[in-house]
């Protein structure tokens, strides 16, 4: 199932779009339940931003 969401999906986009440690994208809740099914990483949502964190990329970056 593609979402068609515009954040990154793995670990290395993520990486590549913010580096380790917290990157905070703004967006509506429906895009972060969609965010949710394709992600390889965390993703939590607080006051309209999607926060992505992989725990994995402060370990070895």
């Amino acid at each position: 199932m593609s979402t068609g969401v515009k954040f990154p999906l793995t670990r290395r986009e993520l990486l590549e779009t913010g580096g380790p440690g917290l990157v905070p994208f703004p967006a509506t809740f429906d895009e972060y339940w969609e965010l949710l099914e394709e992600a390889e990483y965390r993703a939590d949502f607080y006051q309209n931003e999607i926060a992505l964190k992989d725990i994995y990329l402060n370990i070895y970056y």
